[in-house]
């Protein structure tokens, strides 16, 4: 069998990898009462009263479009705007149809934005965002409705979430169906449409996720709850967005409790990390002075370390430690020594634990499988330090052995970076943000758009950086004047510099919801962890090739953001990113066998070194049609060169 295609590549400005997709923008859908309706992206978010402008200006869509693989949950954005006033709405769908296929209505979960006046703070780092009230919070459209939450002032917005899984078992296609809007009894109706890609997420490495639970007074604050039961539905929540949190435990039950926890959570999905167990108690360790007691820390490690030997799972490969309360950001030379002591003491007794356990293991028939398997892992259990310290401190003060958590704007100088990278090791550095970096900087503030949350998973994949960290996900608890600041619900101030710092969850308990309510962010962390195991499939089919897909991927990276790590605010062109992504994933799985080695550009020439499968011919093909066979070089790679002073484009044929 003989297949042909003719691909242009345009070398002059950009190279552009798989087919984009594009839908014609549309007017919106218009009730006879005024009630408008129609479709954007997840990633953006409009203010509640704009006068009117987003519903006229937007660029609107009467379908609601998913794109997504099998295994995924997606979000598309339902917006109302309200030119008579509204007591009460609610949201329905169908199920989603494509041939025999179905993906039922209750995989579709409908959530409620729920806004928050960032007026009275004035600290809204997005300027699109400061001027009124934005969504964050997102309540499941019946329980909205319920409590009388659904009403919609005339004039104003009102955005629905719909989230949609897939299971690994959702044929590939395009499935189709319809939401329902009831409005005073009134009832309106827009087209849902979700094609689902033949490419499957189950078993794609995650990005490692950070996210520190451990503030056990803060989330009971306001569900008025601290027992392990509301612990674990805050972990458990967490998971269901693919963010992982410290284990439910605060040293009650000791080492066997631990791990007891540690074995029910380590396969579940979005399990990626966990804090091992410290206490902050100063003490000694080998005769030096420890602000952590690293022996009971050592206990911790060899309880894991023999449960994976009992269980043949390499349980410390998701371990981490973090001295939150020793060593966080250290900014002076008197907390950069602090942090090389505890740094140093840390090591030192992981290699203490290690061969302790080479001793009582010898001879028996665990040996080889702790020193080849559990050993490596052991003593290098990253010890993360955020903060936005210089590369050269970590030389300066012997700190090489941490895993630093720089803050984005800080890898964001690219001569930082350089440096940072030849210090350590791409896999001891984790991203990081806090209240800082903001606007225009990817970040994860409830102030901003989720698209500047989402791009991270992006930067993460293409800095090689497995893991990013958080350090609170449920911080309600802050004080002013001795009082508690309000609800959380209301506003974003969490008592830090930026909007939403350290609180992505929101407490159920006002509604009669058992554990939290999620946020347009929570949702945005989950895409950014789900779009790094699309991009690690698409690694994985380059590197089957001896290639790096960092070629491929580079004018994808800078659609979304740019080399400085600032975010190209663009919903619709992440929706774009995302269709080139995902059809050059498929394209590649089903024998498009082209992969880009190499792209050299000047302001003359442009240079494309690129491999295919074995059995391809490859033909440059001239504008009257003349074709030249090209031949290539001993490692299999084709090299095409074009001079930009006469043309800007060249055609090749593939010919198998």
């Amino acid at each position: 069998m003989t297949a042909k295609g003719a691909l242009a590549l345009l070398l002059a400005i950009c190279l552009c990898i798989g087919l984009c997709a594009c839908t014609d923008a549309q007017q919106a859908i218009k009730g006879d009462d005024g009630l408008i309706l129609w479709a954007e992206p997840s990633g953006i978010k409009y203010l509640q009263n704009d006068e009117g402008q987003i519903a006229s200006t937007a660029a609107q869509k009467t379908v609601l479009q998913i794109q997504m693989a099998k295994n995924e949950t997606e979000a598309v954005q339902l917006m109302l705007y309200a030119r008579d006033a509204i007591d009460c709405y609610d949201v329905t769908v169908s199920d989603l149809i494509c041939g025999n296929a179905v993906i039922p209505a209750d995989s579709v979960e409908i959530f409620h934005e729920y806004y928050q006046d960032y007026v009275k703070t004035n600290q809204a780092s997005n300027p699109d965002l400061a001027g009124g009230r934005s969504p964050d919070p997102l309540l499941p459209i019946k329980t909205a409705v319920a409590y009388g939450e659904t009403s919609i002032e005339k004039g104003n917005n009102q955005a629905v979430l719909l989230d949609v899984t897939t299971t690994a078992s959702t044929p590939a296609g395009i499935y189709k169906g319809q939401v329902t809007v009831t409005a005073d009894h009134k009832t309106y109706t827009i087209p849902m449409e979700v094609k689902v890609y033949d490419i499957d997420l189950t078993g794609a490495a995650q990005l490692q996720t950070v996210f520190s639970t451990y503030l056990v007074d803060h989330f009971a604050s306001a569900e008025l709850d601290s027992s392990q039961e509301m612990h674990e539905a805050y972990v458990d929540f967490l998971l269901k967005y693919k963010m992982s949190g410290r284990l439910p435990f605060e040293g009650n039950g000791g080492p066997e409790k631990f791990v007891e926890l540690l074995r029910e959570y380590y396969f579940k999905d979005g399990f990626t990390a966990y804090a091992m167990y410290i206490e902050p108690t100063g003490s000694s360790y080998n005769g030096k002075a420890s602000n952590v007691n690293l022996s009971l820390m050592k206990e911790y490690v060899r309880a894991v370390a023999y449960a994976s030997l009992e269980d043949k799972v390499n349980y410390l490969d998701k371990a981490y430690t973090y001295f939150t309360t020793d060593v966080d950001e250290p900014a002076s030379e008197a907390q950069f020594l602090r942090a090389k002591g505890t740094v140093d003491l840390y090591f030192e007794m992981l290699t203490d634990c290690d061969n302790e356990l080479r001793q009582e293991l010898a001879g028996t028939e665990d040996y080889n499988w702790y020193t080849q398997v559990v050993s490596p892992v052991l003593t290098t259990i990253p010890d993360v330090i955020p903060g936005s310290y210089d590369a050269e401190d970590i030389k300066k003060y012997g700190l090489e052995m941490l895993t630093a958590c720089p803050c984005l704007d800080v890898i964001g100088d690219t001569g930082y970076r350089k440096v940072l990278f030849e210090t350590m090791t791409e896999t001891d550095i984790w991203m990081y943000t806090c209240w800082g970096p903001v606007y225009p900087y990817a970040n994860a503030h409830s102030s901003d758009i989720p698209m500047a949350t989402r791009v991270m998973g992006w930067m993460c994949y293409e800095m090689n950086t497995p893991a990013y960290l958080m350090y609170a996900p449920s911080s309600y608890l802050y004080l002013e004047g001795g009082d508690t600041m309000g609800d959380p619900w209301d506003t974003g101030w969490t008592g830090q510099p930026s909007l939403g710092d350290g609180k992505i969850t929101y407490p159920g308990a006002k509604y009669g919801i058992y554990g939290p309510c999620p946020s347009l962010r929570m949702v945005a962390y989950r895409d950014m962890s789900e779009d790094y195991q699309l991009l690690q499939i698409l690694g994985k089919l380059y590197e089957q090739q001896g290639l790096d897909a960092d070629v491929a991927l580079q004018p994808l990276y800078r659609k979304i953001y740019t080399e400085i790590m600032t975010v190209i605010r663009d919903a619709y062109a992440m929706e774009a990113v995302r269709t080139e992504l995902f059809e050059t994933i498929v394209a590649l799985q089903n024998g498009l066998d082209l992969y880009y080695a190499d792209i050299d550009m000047d302001i003359a020439s442009a240079t494309l070194s690129f491999k295919v499968d074995e059995g391809t011919q490859v033909a440059l093909v001239a504008e009257g049609g003349e074709k030249t066979v090209l031949n290539a070089d001993e490692n299999g790679i084709y090299t095409v060169s074009v001079d930009l002073r006469q043309q800007q484009s060249v055609s090749m044929e593939l010919t198998r």
